[in-house]
């Protein structure tokens, strides 16, 4: 949480000085969204709450407006480098249990595209103007045919952002499990490891899968897939018993 904090205003307050609260707002509400709808897919019996998902989706509304106007951005690599050690810290401490990194990578990604959406600028032809301040625009001509590169791979991101909430809400509706298409996914947001269990803790429910034929027995734990053969007679409680076992 203080990581967030000190995070949120690093990012922020820079982002707000230049663009404003209601962008800024805006692309913080819907990039947390749109991690939030990521995570489920991949997160369904568990809650996950936090505004991690809206941090990494400020972050990448950052790398999205200085890529495209990289010319013109002084002190772009001690950004980039800041921003870096940032996003990789918290995607470490994602890596631990009961941290959701899936609504990270969520954020980010659609943080990325809602930047270019809001944080748009007109491309200036600065070669044009090689002595003249670039905070002063307004005699200045636009390259017409960059703005329209611009204009049209706006159009696109647009699209793809009503696509993509579309789809991931349908699927989160439907109970899509993301873990069923990408079983090494899981890993993202808890590393398996021997000191934790990634089914949720001591006081949760380990989730297995298992097959039986007559005697035996193969189980898989869902959350870091580790598999054993088991022989004897089972009941609904010892399958329970050997899950938790697997799964610790």
């Amino acid at each position: 949480m203080i990581v967030d904090l000190i995070s949120l205003l690093f990012v922020g307050i820079r982002l707000e000085q230049e663009f404003g609260c209601v962008r800024v707002g805006c692309i913080y509400f819907l990039s947390g969204i749109g991690g939030s709808l990521f995570s489920l897919l991949f997160i369904e019996n568990r809650v996950s709450v936090g505004s991690s998902g809206a941090l990494f989706g400020l972050m990448g509304a950052v790398v999205a407006e200085i890529v495209p106007n990289w010319s013109k951005h002084e002190g772009k690599c001690p950004t980039f480098a800041t921003l870096g050690v940032i996003a990789l810290l918290l995607f470490i401490i994602g890596l631990f249990p009961h941290i959701d990194n899936f609504s990270h990578i969520g954020g980010f990604l659609f943080g990325t595209m809602l930047g270019y959406v809001f944080f748009i600028r007109p491309h200036f032809d600065w070669s044009k103007y090689p002595m003249a301040p670039h905070n002063r625009i307004t005699d200045f001509t636009i390259d017409s045919s960059r703005k329209m590169c611009k204009m049209f791979l706006w159009v696109v991101i647009v699209v793809l952002l009503a696509v993509l909430y579309l789809v991931f809400m349908v699927l989160a509706f439907r109970g899509v499990n993301g873990n069923d298409h990408c079983s090494w996914c899981r890993s993202f947001s808890c590393a398996p490891s021997s000191h934790w269990n990634c089914g949720g803790g001591s006081n949760s429910h380990s989730i297995c899968k298992y097959m039986i034929r007559g005697t035996t027995m193969l189980l898989t734990c869902e959350s870091n897939q580790r598999s054993q053969i088991y022989s004897g007679t089972f009941s609904l409680s010892s399958i329970k018993e050997f899950c938790d076992e697997l799964c610790s």
